[in-house]
């Protein structure tokens, strides 16, 4: 993977034209000729990283210059989406665990809070659409698996299908570490709205659950990250047929 694809090859003509198309693809779901709702956003948002994705294979047959801003021009559009997914994930998180856990729904100060996530959703989707710590390390490892499931799911037809059971496991672990940071984020959140709480005691169950469930996630990642990250380059080249 490392090695990237050259322009003129049959993968380098695959990664551009897919590059080129989920590009369009992301700008027809917010061109303003309707009302986006927030499953545009998150689609315009997955379109970008798709690119970014297709971008990184075409890495070593661009000059650094030209990678480096494509690559940030990309990254820019993508993180006013980015803030209006988080502020959408943090409710839904909260729906989750209180769905769960009983003790979740009991906490005193929980529906205040629910309305103030409600609210920084609002706000962060207006701003997404007018164009403008643990969750750092999670996010990376997240961002890492996903990028490698969409290089891999792009080089699928012209490589073994084994390539294709790999990009499914990737995905798995993607989805688990992706959960995982959502629950970051909510953790992160309620530590800064203890205000919303009669007191920080009423606010222990629902962190308490928080962490039980990342608990959880992080073991069920950490068997599949074991097993996808055993092999070694060389292995993973044959894997791919390269």
């Amino acid at each position: 993977m490392s090695s990237g694809l050259h322009q003129r090859g049959a993968g380098g003509r695959q990664a551009r034209r897919i590059l080129r198309q989920e590009i369009r693809k992301g700008l027809r779901k917010l061109d303003g000729g309707r009302r986006a709702t927030y499953e545009d956003i998150h689609d315009a948002r997955k379109r970008i990283r798709k690119a970014r994705a297709a971008l990184r294979l075409l890495r070593k047959a661009m000059s650094r210059a030209e990678y480096q801003r494509e690559d940030r021009l990309l990254r820019d559009a993508a993180r006013p989406l980015g803030a209006a997914r988080d502020a959408k994930i943090l409710v839904e998180a909260l729906e989750g665990l209180r769905q769960r856990y009983a003790v979740a729904r009991r906490v005193r100060g929980g529906e205040r809070f629910r309305r103030t996530l409600l609210q920084a959703r609002g706000e962060a989707r207006r701003h997404a659409l007018t164009g403008a710590s643990g969750v750092r390390k999670s996010r990376k490892l997240m961002r890492k698996a996903k990028y490698l499931y969409l290089q891999l799911d792009l080089l699928a037809p012209i490589c073994t299908p084994s390539v294709a059971r790999l990009g499914l496991q990737l995905h798995c672990l993607s989805d688990d570490l992706g959960e995982d940071h959502d629950l970051a984020m909510l953790h992160d959140r309620v530590a800064a709205h203890m205000r919303d709480f009669p007191d920080e005691i009423n606010a222990r169950p629902l962190l308490r659950a928080i962490e039980r469930s990342r608990s959880s996630l992080q073991a069920r990642a950490l068997l599949r990250g074991a097993r996808l990250y055993s092999k070694r380059p060389a292995q993973l080249a044959r894997t791919l047929g390269l």
